[in-house]
């Protein structure tokens, strides 16, 4: 079911009592909607620009002085994690990125796949050598270490992550540049930020 601008607009806009249940929407049952975009094969060969930030945005991975980052050894365990993602996924390589004390960005590059059959995207749906998956994996394997090194249990991370499709050699100079960059940012975020 599509909506238009203006159905959207009326249900948002109309008194509580009158909008439609909560089972009217496709993403009601897991109480969240997916991220990704609707249409796309996240298995499809191609540059992608990934952004997961930890939980509350603690700096968990170490601290930023003078325009370097100085990773933690739960920024260490990250950053080994990252490297490691082509020997567990053959399908992956890895570009451009930095793990900063609270998110880590990265430019991944899928290489096809000799399964990556074109099949029909449901949400919540575990799909083998996909961007989920492979993000998946590395954040439960990094919350499994850092729980064992720190004595806890629970996650370190914000739910989800942020991905851009990278469209072109001009962007992925851009955010390569971005990422290269990041770190002497992190002094000119406003005090609320940091």
């Amino acid at each position: 079911m599509q909506l238009g601008y203006a159905a959207w607009a009326d249900l948002f806009y109309r008194p509580a009592m009158s909008r439609p249940p909560r089972e009217a929407f496709p993403w009601s049952v897991r109480g969240r909607r997916s991220m990704r975009l609707p249409d796309r094969d996240y298995r499809q060969p191609g540059a992608y620009f990934i952004t997961i930030c930890t939980k509350n945005r603690a700096r968990t991975f170490g601290a930023v002085i003078s325009g370097t980052v100085h990773l933690s050894p739960e920024g260490e365990i990250a950053q080994g994690l990252w490297l490691a993602i082509p020997r567990h996924f053959p399908n992956a390589q890895l570009d451009t990125f930095v793990v900063m004390p609270d998110h880590i960005h990265g430019i991944l590059i899928l290489l096809s796949h000799p399964d990556a059959q074109p099949r029909p995207r449901r949400f919540a749906d575990a799909v083998p050598a996909s961007i989920s998956t492979i993000l998946g994996a590395y954040k439960a394997e990094v919350t499994k270490r850092l729980n064992a090194l720190r004595d806890a249990v629970g996650t370190i991370w914000q739910r989800n992550f942020y991905e851009r499709v990278i469209r072109g050699a001009n962007e992925l100079q851009a955010v390569r540049a971005y990422i290269r960059d990041n770190p002497g940012r992190w002094a000119l975020r406003t005090p609320r930020d940091r």
